[in-house]
């Protein structure tokens, strides 16, 4: 009897999911556009990933944020969730502007893998790719992190701008583990070196003290 009932919750489990499949795996609207409207689109989606890297480069906020949405939702690479121009706006500042930032200098290279996935007839494109950020931290350490991302993209007023956007990295190579390593073991090297010279020239005074009768 155990074995029937377990067998009907698994059929019944099978069902209720077969029957969520639908309404999760419908395909997107087939595009009416044709081979050159397709082509401009893709060609201002790079444009906009160009003016973005430039802006990046520049520390020109006010670029950066201008090819945003109002409403972006934003995955920071620390894995801040942030919602919404204001939010990631105080980010930026918190990180990159200031006497108390905590980051001096960042570039960082964006490489789509494909051509973006286009939806809803040309309004709405995904796109995927590398990332190579690299960091000059306040407290002296510098790294790069390989990174990957996913953006959403959506037609506003004729323009492409990103709605929202998410930053990962590859949590079993850990490139700032890797370098607070090499800050700090040479720093740690020449405290063990000094340590043991100072431990090796008091231990022979004491020695010689002590056949002094000192």
């Amino acid at each position: 009897m155990p074995s029937i009932q377990r067998n009907c919750a698994i059929i019944a489990f099978v069902l209720l999911m077969m029957g969520m499949l639908p309404a999760q795996a419908q395909s997107p609207a087939p595009l009416t556009l044709n081979p050159a409207q397709v082509e401009a689109l893709q060609n201002a989606l790079r444009d906009l990933k160009n003016q973005m890297s430039d802006a990046v480069a520049r520390r020109d906020v006010d670029k950066m944020f201008s090819m945003v949405t109002d409403d972006i939702a934003f995955t920071a690479m620390d894995n801040v969730p942030l919602h919404g121009v204001k939010a990631a706006r105080a980010y930026y500042d918190k990180m990159m502007r200031g006497a108390e930032s905590i980051v001096t200098d960042m570039n960082i290279t964006f490489e789509p893998d494909v051509l973006s996935i286009l939806y809803d007839n040309g309004q709405t494109a995904v796109s995927t790719g590398d990332s190579v950020a690299s960091f000059k931290l306040r407290a002296g350490l510098e790294f790069s992190a390989p990174l990957r991302w996913t953006a959403t993209l959506v037609q506003s007023n004729g323009k492409w701008k990103i709605a929202s956007a998410h930053f990962s990295a590859n949590m079993f190579e850990n490139p700032i583990e890797g370098a607070v390593s090499k800050y700090i073991w040479p720093e740690l090297g020449f405290a063990l070196v000094v340590g043991l010279l100072l431990g090796f020239f008091v231990g022979r005074k004491k020695r010689r003290a002590v056949r002094s009768g000192y």
